[in-house]
């Protein structure tokens, strides 16, 4: 009896200690993986959408920076005897052809000057009952003209400027001096401008006189043209035809050539527009899959799920599209938008797209002049 005892105990004991058969490890090995695979896909999501986020937060706060500061500015402006304002559209040469393939606005304007502002150049105190003003230019350079790698060309940084208006307050000469502050490309003289924002895609300016019937209204409201109730894309406070029609058809306007009075004629309102493109999404730009005539209203990509919603903007070299319908990989598409000329384009071109942010921006003494 006890010998039968003891095979029994050994037999519960042999029992106990043995470990899961191989159609069990398989089976929990198996849905361990599942478990696994389906909680790694959900972390990649989150992750994804984390990123996503993470990116337009940081665009959206780099144009709302630059808007504020350039707000910050115009609606400052000098409208006194001394003030000037200027609004015209620059050409460069981004592939090193001669020809100027990529426009942006230049802004030159007089504004007053805050104490603080003359602390840091230096200038001095101000007489009591005495004024000091700043001519500040605000530009847009090709971040990499005539580059190898093409797809950086379609890239610009933004700078801004500032002076002192009085005669022999600085060494640097006046912004309003072409030939003395730009060089034959557009750049101006080293040192006289500080980098506001790189990865510029895209910033456009349109300038509502006394007659525009903008207020109240949405974005589309802004029509550029040349009637009462329209907007201009260029501006010469005192009427001199400065902007020069020539270069661009957005300098050719009636508010270039208007003749002002004792002091400068100032917009009423401002409509900015600005397009960056962040280094992280550079990397995730589809391309064209298919050469591109300058007529075709429809082009083919490699991957459809990289190209913005319909109605938006996208840039190809240098040409700015609009895309109309998406079917598959081919995309309906108006060409030559934004002021830009329809072009040829090679396979393989990358499509440059930003997130738009639009600021109106009122121009303070003339607040109290609007009519709605």
């Amino acid at each position: 009896m006890k010998q039968a005892l003891t095979r029994v105990m050994l037999g519960a004991g042999e029992g106990a200690r043995r470990g899961l058969t191989l159609v069990e490890l398989l089976v929990a090995t198996g849905l361990f993986s599942i478990i696994a695979f389906g909680l790694f896909g959900l972390l990649s999501d989150f992750l994804r959408l984390w990123n996503k986020s993470e990116t337009r937060r940081s665009e959206v706060e780099q144009s709302m920076g630059v808007a504020e500061l350039l707000a910050a500015d115009l609606a400052a402006l000098e409208s006194g005897a001394q003030g000037d304002f200027v609004a015209e559209w620059i050409g460069f040469d981004t592939d090193g052809n001669n020809v100027h393939d990529t426009y942006w606005p230049r802004l030159r304007f007089v504004r007053p000057a805050a104490a603080s502002e003359l602390d840091r150049m230096q200038a001095g105190p101000v007489r009591p009952g005495q004024s000091e003003q700043l001519e500040v230019v605000w530009l847009a350079v090709p971040s990499s003209p005539n580059s190898k790698d093409m797809d950086r060309r379609a890239g610009g940084t933004l700078l801004r400027g500032t002076r002192r208006r009085a005669a022999g307050a600085a060494n640097t000469p006046s912004v309003f001096d072409d030939a003395a502050f730009f060089s034959a490309a557009g750049q101006p003289i080293a040192g006289a401008t500080q980098e506001v924002s790189g990865g510029l895609l895209w910033w456009g300016l349109r300038l509502a006189s006394q007659s525009s019937q903008v207020l109240g209204g949405s974005t589309a409201a802004w029509q550029l043209g040349d009637q009462p109730g329209s907007v201009s894309a260029a501006w010469d406070a005192w009427g001199k035809s400065r902007p020069d029609a020539d270069r661009h058809v957005f300098n050719d306007s009636p508010e270039c050539s208007r003749r002002a009075g004792y002091t400068p004629r100032l917009p009423r309102r401002v409509l900015l527009e600005l397009e960056f493109e962040s280094e992280s999404e550079f990397k995730l730009r589809t391309r064209l899959s298919q050469d591109a005539t300058a007529s075709q209203t429809e082009i083919e990509v490699d991957d459809p799920r990289r190209v913005p919603e319909a109605g938006d903007h996208f840039k190809i070299d240098a040409e700015w599209l609009r895309l109309t319908a998406i079917s598959g990989r081919r995309l309906s598409v108006q060409r030559g938008q934004r002021g830009t000329q329809a072009a040829v384009h090679s396979a393989g071109r990358l499509l440059h797209r930003g997130r738009p942010q639009v600021r109106e921006i009122p121009i303070a003494v003339n607040l109290e002049q609007w009519n709605p």
